[in-house]
């Protein structure tokens, strides 16, 4: 079934999860997703969630005395300010397990672990004249194509 109203869609929806970066892009989607929720009146269905990136995420900063959050503390703020009672907010990062203990599970734990470098470091080669050129991908998609190619794959 294809719903091309928000608020219909809403009304027949158990839970709604609206995934906050800290971002002004996750705000403003949320802000549409709550008010689609709202008008259908199942705002009591809606959460939010955060996943953290762990070390990568940007850290809470205090400059000139002035303190800025950090992304985790933006995306609470923005659940706040969206309605979202904090019960109903959570922060999720990546786990394994490691001989029995639940450990986190971060991309840099990831590259670290297999040698993987960024693919803009090395040369990939230029499939159509034979010479090697340097990836400078400008979006995610692209580098993750520029490293493949880069390493071989």
């Amino acid at each position: 079934m294809s719903y091309t109203d928000p608020v219909a869609f809403a009304a027949t929806r158990h839970r709604i999860v609206i995934n906050l970066s800290g971002g002004k892009d996750g705000v403003i989607a949320g802000a549409r997703a709550m008010d689609a929720a709202r008008r259908a009146g199942v705002a009591d269905r809606v959460w939010t969630a955060h996943a953290s990136l762990g070390p990568m995420e940007w850290p809470a900063v205090t400059v000139d005395g002035v303190r800025w959050p950090s992304a985790s503390e933006l995306a609470a703020q923005h659940s706040q300010i969206l309605g979202v009672p904090p019960e109903r907010h959570i922060e999720v990062r990546r786990t394994r397990q490691v001989d029995g203990r639940t450990v986190p599970f971060d991309l840099l734990t990831f590259i670290a672990e297999r040698g993987i470098g960024p693919g803009w470091v090395r040369p990939a080669p230029a499939p159509d004249r034979g010479r090697r050129r340097w990836c400078s991908a400008r979006s995610p998609r692209r580098s993750a194509s520029c490293a493949r190619r880069s390493r071989g794959r």
